[in-house]
């Protein structure tokens, strides 16, 4: 009887050993037959990313490395080439769109483009950040780059010189094109690189409603009503990306940036966003203040520049100032040498000449092999919102200022002639 007894445990345990085992390689079966769930419920399409808006690190991420389609999150690199022109002289705010059959011709979401309407680069921005028009943003497109062809080839190159080595861009709109990818990091980086490029035209991102012909169009964002210190950026649909959002917020001084793809529904997607804010604020919270803080300028309202065109690029580059409390300089310094180079870096924009000063002096610690002869210089630009401060390097050649921003990574290149 005892023996039958011990005879009987032991193949109750050999059973649930025997189980285990089935139970963990079913597991470990399933995890590697599904490498593209990140997680949130299974959700194939799901990845997020919580970002340090200040100094760029990653708080949290959940396949945030994994190809993504960007739905309209692709108008944040639209915009980005868009407010690039702006500021290097090829268009102002007043300047008129070039609308094409191939533009009004795009699905919705649109505003119902025509043939020989006059839409202005101001107008175009309000409608890309509101009802993210498909057919201004082809518009757009074939204005800056003429072509869609063209502007999509434009968009992967600079993606890529910002460090968005995983993006791919093939329309301006991001309608259904399986080529078209991104991750949720790229488009954090994205995010980060307008407040950074353009701190005087990142209002726009805050706009709720705007008025085309007659007709007053309200945000998509709806998030950006009620999560208290939301101030863009863009949403994006498509039935292969579900719902996306990338926002930024600020609390207390600090800002972070949310991107998540893939939500269910847009309620459920902003409810997320909200809590993944929520979790950044509460970790830089625990974190010392960075030196160097994005600032931004905001308005309630857009601002029309005046209709006359910006000054062309060599025209401005030229004014450093001596103290940011003084007016900027109106006497241009000497032009480099062709010697030296005809070639300019923009290591970025800030809200002070101290805090240009300060990324002059990080640029330049990883730049160890700049020449003597490269000239450091902070120019101050106005705008509706006051003065920004663009930190630059002048006199460079164009192979070294290509190389040096691939070196940042965050960075613009720019002909001094």
């Amino acid at each position: 009887m005892a023996k039958t007894t011990r005879f009987s445990n032991a193949r109750q345990k050999f059973f649930c050993a025997l189980l285990c085992v089935v139970v963990i390689f079913c597991s470990l079966s399933t995890s590697y037959a599904r490498p593209n769930t990140a997680s949130r419920g299974g959700n194939p399409r799901y990845a997020a990313v919580i970002m340090d808006a200040q100094t760029g690190k990653v708080l949290h991420a959940s396949g945030a490395d994994i190809a993504r389609y960007p739905a309209s999150l692709t108008k944040m690199m639209t915009l980005f080439l868009t407010f690039e022109a702006i500021d290097r002289g090829r268009l102002n705010l007043n300047s008129f769109l070039k609308v094409s059959s191939h533009a009004i011709n795009q699905p919705p979401s649109k505003v119902g483009l025509r043939i020989g309407d006059r839409m202005t680069v101001n107008q175009a921005i309000l409608a890309l950040v509101t009802r993210s028009a498909n057919d201004v943003a082809m518009a757009m497109a074939e204005t800056i780059g003429g072509s869609e062809k063209r502007f999509g080839t434009m968009m992967t190159e600079r993606a890529h010189s910002l460090g968005m080595k995983n993006s791919f861009f093939f329309n301006p709109s991001g309608l259904p094109d399986q080529r078209q990818k991104t991750t949720a990091r790229d488009m954090a980086i994205l995010s980060r690189a307008l407040m950074q490029y353009f701190p005087h035209h990142y209002h726009f991102f805050g706009t709720k409603s705007f008025v085309y012909k007659g007709q007053t169009i309200t945000t998509h964002n709806n998030l950006m009503k009620r999560f208290a210190g939301m101030d863009g950026l863009k949403t994006g649909f498509i039935n292969a990306s579900g719902f996306n959002l990338a926002a930024s917020a600020v609390k207390n001084n600090r800002r972070v940036i949310v991107v998540v793809f893939g939500g269910r529904s847009a309620v459920s997607r902003d409810n997320h966003v909200a809590d993944l804010m929520n979790r950044g604020f509460a970790m830089l919270s625990r974190t010392k203040q960075p030196i160097q803080a994005i600032q931004v300028a905001t308005r309630t309202q857009p601002v029309i520049q005046p209709s006359t065109p910006a000054a062309p690029l060599a025209a401005q580059q030229l004014q450093p100032i001596q103290h940011a409390s003084q007016q900027p300089t109106q006497q241009p310094t000497q032009q480099p040498t062709q010697e030296k180079g005809n070639w300019g870096i923009q290591v970025g924009a800030y809200g002070s000449e101290e805090m240009g000063q300060q990324a002059l002096r990080v640029a330049r610690s990883i730049l160890t092999n700049l020449p003597s002869t490269v000239q450091p210089i902070i120019m101050p630009v106005q705008t509706p919102q006051g003065f920004v401060y663009r930190a630059r390097f002048l006199g460079l050649s164009a192979e070294s200022a290509n190389q040096s921003c691939q070196r940042l990574r965050e960075c613009m290149v720019f002909a001094m002639h």
